[in-house]
C-alpha cells in the first residue's frame, strides 16, 4: 500500500522547521569561528606593542636613515610631484623601491623630522603583516592554533628587530604587507575557480610589493610551493587529501604557465633593481664566486641557529672572506643537501616538510650573498620573510609528532606558551639596543669580531654627540681593519677635521679623492677643510670640483658661496648661494647668507626678500629679525624695524645687543622713553657695554626735553665709560664734559672740551675737534650742552 503524501501546508512548517534549526547550528558554528579569531588577533596585536612599542620613542639611526629622510630632501620635504618622479627614476641609497620612498615621503608630511612617526608607522605595518600571516594561514589550512603560533614566532622574535626598529628597514615591513595579501589574493584565485578578478588582484598586490622591496622576486615558486600543500592543487598532492573542498588537481605544465605573468613583473622589477644597485653590487665585485657561495651555505644554517638561540645579533656581520674552515663549508654542504632531500622524498607523507623548507631556501636566494649586495656577511632583516616557512615546518611537524600523546593539547600549550614569552623577552631587550646609535653600535662591537663597520658606526654616533677623542679612537680602529676603505678614512678625516688637527684631515681627505674621484661629498668636506686652514684658492677648487661631479650639492654651492663672501667676491657669492638654494629651497642658512650679501651689495629690497624667507622657514632666526630690522631703519621704515626687534626678543629676552639696537630705532621714532628705557636694560645685561654707556650717557645730558635728562645718572655713566677708555675713544670726553655741564661742573667741563679738542686735532679728526671747540665756547658762558638731535644729528645748542 502506497503512504499517502502529507498536504503542502504540513510540508511548509516541517520545512520551515528545519531550516531554524540548520540556521541555529550555522549561527553558532560561526560564533564558535568567530571569538577564537578575535582573540587570538587581539594577542597578536598586544604581544607585537609590547615589543616593539618601545621604538615610538627611539631616534634615528646613523646607519642608512640620513639618506632615507632625515638628511635627503626628496624624502624630508614630504610627498611633492618632484619626489613622486625621483622615486620611480633614482634608486635610493642603491635600491629601487619608489613605494617605499613614497611611504617615508608620506611620513615626512606628517610627522616632519620627528623620528616617533616613523618609528609608529613601521610597528604598525609590522602588525597588519602579523594579522594577514595569521588569517593567511587559517585561510589555507584551517588549522587556527597552529596559525596563530606561526603568526606570533614571525611577530616577536628577536629577529624581527632590524625590521621593525630600524627606519631604513620600512622596506621590509611594507613589502610584507603586500606578500600577504598577494598569497591571500591567491587563495582567493583557487577556491574560486581561477577566478579573472582575483588574479588582477593578486598582480596588483604583487606588483605593489616588488616595489616596496624587491626581495619578493621568488612569489612565483612559493605559489607553486603552496599549490603542493596546503592548496594540493598538484595530482600528487591530492592523493594525500581528504577534504572535499581541495580543488581539482592540475598539470604541473599548466600550473607553471599560471604564473608567467608574474614572472614577466619579477623580470621587469629585476632589471630596474640591478641597474639601480650597480653601486652596491660594484663596492663587492671582486669577491670570488667560491667566497660568495661558502658564505651562502654557511649562512642558510645562521639563520637556523639564531632562530632557535636567538643571541649576539648585530645590526651588521663582517663578511668572512673567505676564511670560513673548510670543514663549516663542508657539513653546511652536507646538511643542506640533507635535509633538502629528505623534504622531498617526505613530500607525500609530510608535505608541510616539503613547503616549508623551499619556502625557506628559496625566499633567501635574492639575499643569501651569492649575488652580493653590500659588504655584510649575513642581516637578520634578510630572515623577515623567508623564516615563515620553517615556523610553519615546525608548527604541523610538532602537531603530527604528538598527535598520538593523550596530553598533547596540554604539554603543547605550556611549551607554546614558554616559548612565545622566552622570545618576547629576549626580544624586547633586542629592540632596545636600537634606541640610540652609541647602544646600537656598543652592543655590535661586543657581539662581533673584526667589525669595521661597527667601528665607523660608532665613531660617527660619538662624533655627533659631541665625544670627539672616543670618536677619532674609533675611527682610527676601523681605519686600521681597512686601511684603504674609503668610508673608514672619510669618518676619520671628518672627525680631525671638527677637532681642529687640520693637517691630518686634509691628508686623509685626499687619499678618499685619490680612492674616489667622483666623490662630490668628500670633495666637499676637503674644501671646508682647506678653507679653515687658511687655503681659500684650494678649497675653492674643490668646491667646484664637487659641482661639477653633483650640481645639485647645496652643501658644496653654500661653502663656496660664504668663503667668496668672506673675500669680498660678493657677486660670485651671490651667484652660489642661489645655487644652493635651487638644489634644497629649504635651505636657511643659504636664505639668510644670500640676504647678507644683497645687503652688501647694496640690494636692499631684495635682501628684505631673502630676511622674510628665512622667517618663513625658521621663524626662530633671531639673526635674522635683527638684520632684517637694520635693513629695514636704514631704509627709514622705523616702525617695521621696531617690530622686527621686538619679535627677537620675544626670543632672546635677554639679548644685549638687540635691546641696544631697538633703543636707537626708538630714538628714530622720536620715543625717547622707550628709547632710554631699553638703553637701561642693555647695561643691566652687559654693563661694560661702552657704546650704550656712551649713548644713554648723551641723551641724559643733552636732551632738550627736561623729562628726559638726568644729570647725575648721565654723569656716572659718562665718568664709566671715560675710565674704561679714556683717550682710546675722544668722544668720551665730549659725552663727559657734556654731562658735568649738565650737573654744574663747567670747570671740569671746559677743561675736558679743551683736552679733547686738541687730542682730536692732534689725531687729524677735525670734525670732533670742531665740535669740541663749539662745546668749549658754550661752557665758558656757563651753559649746558642741549642736542635736539639727540645724538643723531651735529645739532648743537645752548640751554635757554
Amino acid at each position: 500500500m502506497v503512504e499517502a503524501a502529507p498536504s503542502r501546508p504540513e510540508m511548509k512548517r516541517k520545512g520551515r522547521k528545519a531550516s531554524s534549526k540548520k540556521r541555529a547550528r550555522s549561527a553558532a558554528a560561526r560564533t564558535r569561528w568567530w571569538w577564537p579569531n578575535v582573540f587570538i588577533c587581539l594577542g597578536l596585536v598586544v604581544i607585537v606593542w609590547i615589543i616593539f612599542g618601545q621604538s615610538t620613542g627611539f631616534d634615528f639611526v646613523n646607519y642608512d636613515d640620513s639618506f632615507y629622510v632625515y638628511q635627503n630632501p626628496s624624502i624630508s620635504n614630504g610627498l611633492t610631484w618632484a619626489g613622486l618622479a625621483r622615486a620611480f627614476t633614482h634608486p635610493l641609497v642603491g635600491n629601487w623601491h619608489p613605494l617605499t620612498s613614497i611611504s617615508l615621503m608620506l611620513d615626512a608630511t606628517f610627522f616632519g623630522l620627528h623620528p616617533g612617526g616613523y618609528h609608529f608607522i613601521n610597528v604598525l605595518l609590522h602588525t597588519l603583516g602579523v594579522l594577514l600571516l595569521f588569517l593567511l594561514l587559517r585561510q589555507m589550512t584551517g588549522a587556527v592554533w597552529r596559525s596563530a603560533f606561526v603568526a606570533a614566532l614571525f611577530a616577536i622574535h628577536p629577529l624581527r628587530a632590524e625590521s621593525v626598529a630600524w627606519i631604513s628597514e620600512r622596506k621590509d615591513v611594507l613589502s610584507g604587507v603586500f606578500f600577504f595579501l598577494s598569497l591571500m589574493a591567491y587563495v582567493r584565485y583557487v577556491r574560486k575557480g581561477r577566478s579573472r578578478g582575483a588574479y588582477l588582484l593578486l598582480s596588483f598586490c604583487f606588483a605593489l610589493g616588488l616595489l616596496a622591496k624587491a626581495m619578493l622576486v621568488t612569489l612565483p615558486f612559493l605559489l607553486l610551493l603552496l599549490d603542493f600543500w596546503p592548496l594540493r592543487r598538484f595530482a600528487l598532492s591530492r592523493q594525500t587529501s581528504d577534504d572535499a573542498t581541495t580543488p581539482a588537481a592540475s598539470s604541473v605544465s599548466r600550473l607553471v604557465r599560471e604564473k608567467l605573468p608574474l614572472l614577466a613583473l619579477v623580470i621587469a622589477v629585476s632589471i630596474a633593481t640591478v641597474f639601480a644597485q650597480e653601486r652596491a653590487l660594484v663596492s663587492a665585485s671582486a669577491w670570488p664566486m667560491p667566497w660568495r657561495v661558502e658564505n651562502a651555505l654557511v649562512t642558510i644554517w645562521i639563520y637556523l641557529r639564531q632562530m632557535v638561540w636567538p643571541v649576539h645579533l648585530a645590526v651588521f656581520y663582517p663578511h668572512p672572506k673567505g676564511t670560513l674552515p673548510i670543514w663549516s663549508v663542508a657539513a653546511a654542504l652536507f646538511f643542506f643537501l640533507l635535509v633538502s632531500a629528505g623534504a622531498f622524498f617526505g613530500r607525500k607523507k609530510y608535505p608541510y616538510l616539503f613547503t616549508g623548507w623551499f619556502w625557506y631556501i628559496g625566499m633567501l636566494v635574492p639575499v643569501v650573498g651569492l649575488v652580493q649586495v653590500g659588504l655584510q656577511a649575513h642581516a637578520d632583516r634578510y630572515t623577515y620573510l623567508p623564516q615563515i616557512g620553517i615556523y610553519i615546518l615546525i608548527a604541523w611537524g610538532a602537531a603530527d609528532l604528538s598527535a598520538d600523546w593523550r596530553a598533547c593539547r596540554l604539554v603543547l600549550g605550556g611549551l607554546t606558551t614558554a616559548i612565545i614569552l622566552g622570545l618576547m623577552l629576549v626580544a624586547y631587550r633586542q629592540v632596545g639596543y636600537w634606541a640610540e646609535p652609541v647602544r646600537l653600535w656598543s652592543h655590535a662591537l661586543l657581539v662581533t669580531k673584526n667589525n669595521n663597520v661597527a667601528e665607523r658606526g660608532i665613531g660617527t654616533a660619538l662624533l655627533r654627540v659631541g665625544r670627539l677623542d672616543e670618536a677619532i679612537a674609533h675611527d682610527r680602529a676601523a681605519v686600521r681593519l681597512e686601511p684603504h676603505e674609503p668610508l673608514g678614512l672619510t669618518n676619520l678625516a671628518n672627525a680631525l677635521f671638527q677637532k681642529g688637527e687640520l693637517p691630518e684631515a686634509i691628508n686623509h681627505f685626499r687619499e678618499v679623492v685619490r680612492l674616489r674621484p667622483n666623490d662630490s661629498e668628500v670633495r666637499r668636506n676637503l674644501g671646508k677643510a682647506l678653507a679653515k686652514k687658511g687655503a681659500p684658492a684650494e678649497a675653492l677648487e674643490q668646491f667646484r670640483a664637487a659641482l661639477r661631479i653633483q650640481p645639485n650639492d647645496s652643501d658644496a654651492a653654500y661653502s663656496a658661496g660664504n668663503l667668496l663672501l668672506e673675500q669680498g667676491r660678493i657677486e660670485e657669492a651671490i651667484s652660489f648661494f642661489q645655487q644652493a638654494i635651487a638644489a634644497d629651497p629649504r635651505r636657511v642658512d643659504a636664505h639668510y647668507n644670500l640676504a647678507i650679501a644683497l645687503n652688501r651689495a647694496g640690494r636692499a629690497e631684495k635682501a628684505i626678500a631673502e630676511f622674510h624667507e628665512t622667517l618663513r622657514l625658521q621663524p626662530q632666526h633671531v639673526d635674522a629679525h635683527n638684520n632684517l630690522a637694520i635693513t629695514l631703519l636704514r631704509q627709514g621704515q622705523v616702525a617695521a624695524a621696531i617690530s622686527e626687534w621686538q619679535k627677537a626678543l620675544q626670543i632672546q629676552p635677554n639679548n644685549a645687543d638687540i635691546h641696544n639696537n631697538l633703543a636707537v630705532a626708538f630714538l628714530r621714532a622720536g620715543q625717547l622713553t622707550a628709547a632710554v628705557a631699553e638703553w637701561h636694560e642693555t647695561l643691566r645685561l652687559q654693563p661694560g657695554k661702552i657704546g650704550t654707556q656712551l649713548s644713554l650717557a648723551w641723551m641724559l645730558a643733552t636732551a632738550p626735553e627736561a623729562a628726559v635728562r638726568n644729570g647725575p645718572d648721565a654723569l656716572q655713566l659718562a665718568e664709566r665709560a671715560y675710565q674704561t677708555i679714556g683717550a682710546r675713544n675722544l668722544m668720551s670726553f665730549r659725552v663727559l664734559a657734556a654731562a658735568c655741564a649738565e650737573v654744574g661742573k663747567f670747570s671740569d667741563a671746559m677743561q675736558l672740551a679743551r683736552e679733547g679738542a686738541q687730542r682730536a686735532a692732534a689725531q687729524g679728526q677735525a670734525a670732533l675737534a670742531h665740535s669740541l671747540e663749539g662745546d668749549l665756547s658754550l661752557y665758558e658762558e656757563r651753559a649746558p650742552l642741549r642736542d635736539p638731535t639727540h645724538g643723531i644729528g651735529a645739532g648743537r645748542t645752548a640751554a635757554p
